[in-house]
């Protein structure tokens, strides 16, 4: 199956929705305003300012998958943890793929899509209608509006923001008990519109053991702070590698544990789990199986549960 191009109604969308004014005019107006200090820009005068925060209608919660750094595999607990939340729970989930300039959730979920990008549904006035795996976990992204999987987006800023405003507003997410939002690396553009401008019911910090460290937990944690997103907890992604033939944990940085008592006495936040570095999971996600593989769904059950409770669903 074709998961890329969408259908007519979804290229349209696309047409309409991402145009803006010439790039001269929209870096005229940028340039009009008095310039910010940076020592403003650092004390949050980029963040200051009343929003609307809007509910998604029809999603009871909305959590957010971040991460200070790329290459922390934040995209797969994001999948991982929608797809345990689904099967394992069997509550109503979805992932929207907000990393606009990397997007890797329908790759990772590519095996398991059964119901392609269709024209919208006539019942609602959302013109864009999700995927939906085996499973019935709904899924959507820009990945599957571009005609290939390689198209590249060179996108400024406010293409971007504009382009995630929609992707969250203009998708028939209903009815969702959860909508997973995987997002991109640091702390820009992307994130800051998803915390002005959408009810966020909490966020997970991803990270692995190299930078599960003081420093940049704080970083992190000050960030969605300052956004006014709940901090659900932290997860530990490859904290140990694991043999595919005996299970034997080696833990290459030391005992997780241990980093998780002194993470939580330094930054008051719990780790949620501590996942492992294993041959199972990376062939999964290479091949598109995250969300049909039992062997994954068993490695995030823990973690869904943990963010089920935490959000006031019962398990």
């Amino acid at each position: 199956m074709n998961l890329y191009g969408g259908c007519s109604t979804q290229r349209a969308w696309l047409s309409r929705y991402l145009r803006l004014p010439p790039a001269t005019t929209v870096f005229s107006r940028l340039i009009g305003h008095a310039p910010l200090q940076l020592r403003d820009l650092t004390q949050g005068a980029a963040v200051s300012g009343p929003f609307q925060k809007r509910v998604l209608a029809g999603v009871t919660a909305v959590v957010l998958s971040s991460a200070v750094k790329g290459g922390v595999g934040k995209s797969t607990v994001a999948v991982g943890l929608a797809s345990a939340l689904q099967q394992g729970l069997g509550l109503r989930c979805g992932i929207l793929d907000a990393d606009i300039y990397g997007p890797s959730v329908l790759h990772l979920l590519r095996a398991s899509v059964t119901q392609a990008s269709r024209d919208r549904n006539p019942k609602t006035s959302r013109p864009l209608v999700p995927l939906v795996t085996e499973s019935g976990l709904k899924v959507f992204g820009l990945a599957a509006l571009q005609k290939r999987a390689t198209e590249a987006l060179v996108w400024r800023g406010p293409v971007a923001t504009r382009a995630v405003q929609q992707l969250l507003f203009d998708v028939d997410w209903a009815p969702l008990d959860i909508l997973v939002v995987d997002t991109p690396p640091g702390t820009g553009d992307v994130l800051l519109t998803l915390a002005q401008q959408l009810k966020v019911q909490g966020a997970i910090l991803v990270t692995t053991p190299p930078q599960l460290v003081e420093v940049q937990v704080r970083r992190g944690l000050e960030a969605l702070a300052r956004l006014s997103i709940p901090v659900l907890g932290i997860v530990e992604n490859m904290a140990y590698v694991e043999c595919s033939r005996c299970q034997h944990k080696e833990e290459v940085f030391g005992a997780p544990e241990q980093r998780a008592a002194a993470l939580a006495q330094a930054a008051s936040v719990q780790v949620l789990a501590h996942l492992p570095l294993n041959k199972t999971l990376c062939e999964a996600a290479d091949q598109g199986r995250m969300a049909q593989d039992t062997a994954v769904q068993t490695m995030f059950s823990d973690l869904a549960v943990q963010v089920a409770t935490l959000l006031g669903f019962p398990v």
